[in-house]
């Protein structure tokens, strides 16, 4: 799916990213400042959200390559 995309973007004319996009969504920011920091060293994209409705949100607007998800949240789990 990541490769499609990649292929859409050169197409018309953006620039490609081999760095993974990674969405990371708890809403203890704690945990997912320690995930983004871990996740950007090892050369990651991370965009973060801090509920389940903002999760959705995003990840329907960015397309990530993958999501981390905490799986109990107040909002939508």
């Amino acid at each position: 799916m990541a490769a499609g995309r990649d292929r859409q973007a050169a197409y018309a004319g953006e620039r490609v990213s081999t760095q993974p996009l990674v969405l990371v969504a708890d809403d203890e920011a704690r945990i997912t400042k320690l995930v983004s920091i871990v996740l950007s060293e090892e050369g990651c994209r991370v965009v973060t959200a801090s509920g389940g409705e903002e999760a959705l949100r995003k990840a329907e607007e960015i397309r990530p390559d993958i999501v981390l998800l905490d799986i109990v949240m107040p909002d939508l789990d």
